[in-house]
């Protein structure tokens, strides 16, 4: 049984971001969504995501991409963001063999509210906290991109719908 997945969605123009959103509340395998400042414009987390929930993202209007990163192990209990501190999603791609390593240094770090195991892409999804979003930045780029066994890592700061 699938743990579900992580979908990236970018938008060719991001004010069909607001549309595209009440859309989501009509796909019952999205369980949560958070608008994103990075590569992409959109992440979703499906509880179930097959062929038909991707097909239906498809069609909404204005997504240009669709990324998919199957759970494999899901580190996240429930994400609960403070509002009083700012939050990234980091996408980390690893060495093969320094998966589990770069896993576990990463769920020791206090400023990561959690850290899954995927697979299509990337081989962990994590969420950062910091103060604000210098602080979220500075956590990326001197903790986590630095660790051995680090190949390549993309982030997208979380945003409220009225910062866009």
């Amino acid at each position: 049984m699938s743990a579900g997945a992580y979908l990236l969605a970018h938008f060719s123009d991001p004010n069909k971001l607001i549309p595209a959103v009440e859309a989501l509340g009509r796909l019952e395998p999205v369980t949560r969504w958070h608008a994103v400042d990075g590569h992409m414009h959109l992440v979703i987390k499906a509880g179930a995501a097959d062929r038909s929930l991707y097909e239906e993202l498809r069609k909404i209007d204005g997504i240009d991409q669709l990324v998919r990163y199957q759970i494999v192990q899901d580190g996240e209990n429930t994400l609960i963001l403070d509002p009083a501190l700012a939050h990234a999603y980091v996408f980390v791609e690893t060495e093969p063999t320094e998966t589990d390593n770069v896993h576990a240094k990463l769920e020791a770090m206090p400023e990561i509210l959690f850290c899954s195991s995927t697979s299509g892409g990337c081989d962990l999804v994590a969420v950062v906290k910091g103060a604000n979003l210098d602080a979220v930045d500075r956590t990326v780029l001197e903790r986590v991109r630095v660790l051995d066994g680090v190949v390549r890592v993309k982030h997208d700061r979380i945003i409220t719908l009225t910062q866009l």
